[in-house]
């Protein structure tokens, strides 16, 4: 997004969204020599909505949430990724 700053520490439970300390489950962190951040608070920060489905489906988007109703679209979506 256009001058938003997002900063994120190795170990920390706080991301940092354009000055604002914001509490954070999951710290970024090293694991096997590759650095992961915790995709949900990032999308978040930048004003997306994340879903997530038990059979394995993240969804980003500007704001569409899929939920129980939704599972042909949740179905197909998985059917793609094969």
């Amino acid at each position: 997004m256009d001058g938003k700053e997002i900063y994120l520490y190795l170990g920390w439970n706080s991301i940092f969204v354009d000055g604002v300390s914001i509490t954070i489950d999951v710290p970024a962190q090293t694991l096997n020599d590759r650095t992961v951040i915790p995709l949900r608070a990032v999308a978040e920060s930048l004003g997306k909505t994340v879903f997530w489905d038990p059979k394995g489906l993240i969804v980003i988007s500007d704001g569409y949430v899929l939920g129980g109703g939704d599972t042909e679209t949740i179905n197909t979506l998985l059917g793609m990724l094969k």
